[in-house]
């Protein structure tokens, strides 16, 4: 494989990374919007965790790029 056809395999899975996180991104706000009329005191805390936990994820996906 040449050095162009491997960047541009590279520059591909960067930018499905990006449209990823950005899905993943307009879901977080989406729930916080929700959580914030849905939930009261420890659920919202629940919900705050598992929220940190995609984001963490989601960075730690981008981390992944070789």
């Amino acid at each position: 494989m040449s050095i162009e056809e491997k960047r541009d395999e590279i520059i591909e899975k960067i930018m499905d990374l990006l449209e990823s996180s950005g899905e993943i991104i307009n879901s977080i706000q989406e729930n916080v919007e929700t959580a914030k009329t849905k939930y009261k005191g420890n659920e919202l805390v629940k919900v705050g965790k598992k929220l940190d936990e995609l984001i963490r994820k989601t960075k730690d996906m981008c981390l992944e790029i070789p």
